[in-house]
């Protein structure tokens, strides 16, 4: 690790180090992100695949056939999104070579066929997933969503039949519905909304936390980790196979 982030090399070359291995190594680019409260410039660095098989299998169940005629770049802007909750010109470029006019191409073409949807203006765009509230974990405001237009927002639902639809059949949009309904227009989603929306997804059905992650928008890790796992301690989910909790195709059920 110390290697890769060039840690005592001689000064001024150690970020261009640091990308460098990242690019070697495949994996998603460092990012810089400045904040104002507290004053802080902080450099993310992760150690994950550009294109993880379990985001691209995620997003596979989220958009059918449809997603395996995507293009390398949209498919990474989609993995993204997946990844981070929303994604930039600017983000894409970091681990692109596409030349940018050809990347707003490719991103205009998402938000047509309402794979997602967008914010802002020309490059300074910001894309989420169409028609799910951006879940923000730092506890910032959604600001930048504020100007999408009300009809980009009428459904969270993408057309297609998805493994998502033949589990739920003909509730498949009324689930969506419902979660939508319970986190839309909402500044900031709350640990409670989303335990209130996991309850709903599970009402009826068992439910694997990859499904669940997939209709939120969220990582199978986070989906677990801080809330699934939580509820399950805590009464409110039964699982399908209680007596091997990592059962390979285990599920959850809200509890009547």
């Amino acid at each position: 690790m110390f290697d890769l982030i060039g840690y005592g090399e001689r000064a001024g070359s150690g970020l261009p180090k640091i990308f460098q291995n990242w690019r070697e190594q495949l994996w998603r680019l460092p990012e810089l992100r400045e904040k104002f409260n507290p004053e802080q410039t902080l450099l993310l660095m992760r150690m994950m695949s550009l294109l993880p098989d379990a985001v691209m299998n995620s997003l596979e169940s989220r958009f059918g056939s449809e997603f395996n005629e995507l293009s390398q770049e949209q498919k990474l802007a989609l993995a993204t999104v997946s990844i981070e909750g929303s994604v930039t010109h600017a983000r894409i470029k970091e681990m692109s070579d596409i030349h940018p006019h050809d990347l707003s191409k490719e991103l205009k073409d998402l938000v047509s066929r309402r794979f997602l949807q967008s914010a802002g203006a020309t490059r300074a765009m910001v894309y989420t997933f169409a028609g799910v509230p951006v879940v923000d974990t730092e506890g910032t405001v959604q600001s930048r969503l504020d100007a999408i237009p009300d009809q980009d927002k009428e459904s969270p639902l993408h057309n297609g039949d998805t493994p998502l639809h033949k589990k739920f059949g003909p509730r498949y949009e009324a689930i969506n519905q419902k979660v939508f309904s319970l986190l839309k227009g909402k500044k900031r989603t709350s640990p409670d909304l989303m335990r209130q929306a996991i309850l709903i997804i599970c009402e009826n059905d068992f439910v694997s936390v990859e499904e669940i992650a997939t209709m939120l928008s969220r990582s199978r890790d986070s989906v677990s980790v801080h809330y699934v796992s939580k509820m399950v301690k805590e009464g409110l989910l039964e699982l399908r196979y209680p007596e091997n909790i990592s059962h390979p195709h285990q599920a959850y059920r809200s509890r009547k």
